[in-house]
């Protein structure tokens, strides 16, 4: 299980030069996610390969197996079924 990393001055100084660009790119993406949810996840896949941000940095990463993986997809995908 992965642990989220606390808010440290550093990641706090990262958000602040995040610039008026950026905020604008996070308005566009979640005002795009309002309209059409696949349209928002284009956006960020867009804004991550121009930014040059790495894919595990947005969450992609590979399982540690992929008996896991498809356990947690099947699992995943039931949930969301039934609720």
């Amino acid at each position: 299980m992965q642990t989220i990393a606390p808010l440290t001055i550093s990641s706090l100084r990262a958000c602040a030069d995040f610039g008026p660009l950026g905020l604008l790119a996070i308005l566009v993406i979640l005002s795009a996610d309002v309209i059409v949810k696949p349209l928002s996840a284009v956006l960020v896949l867009v804004w991550a390969w121009r930014s040059h941000t790495p894919w595990r940095e947005i969450g992609y990463v590979r399982p540690r197996t992929w008996i896991g993986g498809l356990t947690i997809g099947v699992f995943g995908s039931e949930s969301r079924s039934n609720s």
